[in-house]
C-alpha cells in the first residue's frame, strides 16, 4: 500500500497543493449560499486529471461536479474549509479517499498551509507525515454504553480537550459544557484532531457528502475510533438509507462521543 500511497501523493496531491498555495483566485457564491473560488475548480481537475493517469480504471466523484464512472472510484474534495481559505488560516485541506466495492479503503489528507500530510489505509493503519498514529479507542464497540438522552455529566479528562462543532451550533452547546468547545470550520480538520487525540470529539452537521467525510472515517476508523447518529447507532456511511439522510453524527471514543450528544440534547 505504501508505494500507493507514494504514488497518489507526487502524481496526484503535489501538483493540486502547489496550485492551492498559489490563493483562490476570483470567487463566486454557489446556489447553496457558500463560496467557490477559482483554486476550488482548478485544484479538482489537477486532481481528477493525476488520478487518470495515475489509477485510469478509477472513477471520480468530486464536490464541484466532476463525475467519472469506474468499479473503483475517489471521493475529491479539493478545498474542504473554503471560508478559512478566503481568510488565511491554514485550516483547510485537499481530500481524496477511495471506495472499492462500495467500502472507503484509502484516504489521502493534505493541508498544505500547515505542510501536513495524512493517510490511512484498511488494515495499514492511520499516518500523520512518516509517524503513525497510536490506537485511541475500541475498533469493536458498536453501541454507545451510556444513554445519550440523560443529562450531561463530564468526566474530567474529556473537560480537558474541546469539542469540535459546527458554527451554527457552536453557542448552544458552550452554554451547557463545562469544557472548550471549538468550531474548526474544516470538517477534515475537526476529524484528523479527533484522530490525534488534540480533541476528544466532533460533530459533522447534517447533509455531508461522501468527499466531507470518508476520508476522515477511514483515518479514525484505523485509530480504533467510531462515529455514531446522535441515538447512539453505529454509522455507516455507505449504507444506501443513511447516505440518503445524511444525518447528523459524532465521532470519537465512545465514551466522548456519547458526552457530546448529550451536550447537544441538553442544548436544543
Amino acid at each position: 500500500m505504501q508505494a500507493v500511497v507514494d504514488k497518489l501523493w507526487s502524481q496526484v496531491v503535489a501538483p493540486a497543493e502547489q496550485r492551492a498555495l498559489r490563493g483562490p483566485g476570483a470567487q463566486h457564491t454557489k446556489a447553496d449560499g457558500s463560496r467557490v473560488t477559482a483554486a476550488d475548480l482548478d485544484v479538482e481537475a489537477i486532481l481528477a486529471a493525476g488520478l487518470a493517469r495515475a489509477f485510469p480504471d478509477d472513477g471520480v466523484q468530486a464536490e464541484e461536479g466532476t463525475l467519472r464512472p469506474g468499479g473503483a472510484w475517489w471521493a475529491l474534495d479539493p478545498i474542504d474549509g473554503t471560508e478559512n481559505y478566503l481568510r488565511g488560516s491554514p485550516d483547510w485541506s485537499i481530500a481524496l479517499c477511495r471506495v472499492v466495492g462500495g467500502q472507503p479503503q484509502l484516504c489521502a489528507l493534505s493541508f498544505p498551509a500547515r505542510r501536513e500530510r495524512w493517510w490511512a489505509g484498511v488494515g495499514a493503519g492511520a499516518w500523520r507525515d512518516d509517524q503513525r498514529l497510536p490506537l485511541r479507542g475500541d475498533g469493536a464497540v458498536t453501541q454507545w454504553p451510556v444513554d445519550p438522552r440523560r443529562s450531561a455529566v463530564a468526566a474530567p479528562q474529556l473537560v480537558r480537550s474541546p469539542l469540535l462543532l459546527p458554527a451554527s451550533v457552536l453557542r448552544h452547546v458552550q452554554a451547557c459544557w463545562p469544557g472548550p468547545v471549538e468550531a474548526p470550520r474544516c470538517t477534515t480538520r475537526a476529524l484528523v484532531r479527533v484522530a490525534d487525540g488534540s480533541a476528544a470529539a466532533a460533530m459533522v452537521g447534517p447533509g455531508w457528502q461522501s468527499w466531507d467525510v470518508l476520508g476522515g472515517l477511514v483515518l479514525l476508523a484505523e485509530v480504533g475510533l467510531g462515529a455514531w447518529t446522535l441515538d447512539g447507532q453505529l454509522l455507516d456511511p455507505t449504507d444506501a438509507a443513511i447516505a440518503k439522510e445524511r444525518p447528523p453524527f459524532v465521532v470519537g471514543e465512545a465514551a466522548a462521543a456519547a458526552a457530546l450528544a448529550r451536550a447537544l440534547h441538553d442544548a436544543t
